[in-house]
């Protein structure tokens, strides 16, 4: 239960950080902004991009394994490996 919660935290805290960084810095850019602020607003917001892809990457990591196991369960044994036939 806690690996769960680690998880909400973690992603809470990095699409909180990205929103902030897209809304701070793509929003209200001039007409005339020249051509550095431009560039500035443009890697900023790819940041935030960054942080919010990977808060949702740790949202959906602990529903990676559930889902993950499930198909194992369907094409793999329960027992684990089966042992490989003799090749004689």
């Amino acid at each position: 239960m806690w690996r769960v919660c680690r998880f909400l935290v973690i992603a809470a805290v990095l699409i909180g950080a990205g929103w902030y960084v897209l809304v701070r810095f793509a929003g209200n850019l001039p007409e005339d902004a020249t051509d550095d602020e431009k560039l500035k607003s443009l890697l900023f917001s790819m940041l935030g991009i960054v942080f919010v892809a990977g808060g949702m990457a740790a949202l959906l990591w602990p529903f990676a394994g559930v889902i993950g196991s499930y198909f194992e369960g369907l094409f793999w044994a329960k027992g684990g490996a089966a042992a490989a036939p003799p090749m004689y």
